[in-house]
């Protein structure tokens, strides 16, 4: 699993790059990237997955 590894790897990035503020902008973007991949796929209920 890489989830709980790559943040603080990004965030320590972009405080030496970019400042603390970089950090808050991460934090806040990564909540809206996954709606948007919660929003995106179509609905599957009423449709025959099996092929």
């Amino acid at each position: 699993m890489l989830g709980g590894a790559v943040p603080p790897r990004v965030a320590t990035s972009l405080k030496s790059g970019f400042g603390g503020i970089a950090i808050g902008l991460y934090l806040s973007s990564m909540p809206v990237i996954s709606l948007l991949c919660v929003l995106a796929p179509a609905e599957t209920r009423d449709r025959d997955l099996t092929g």
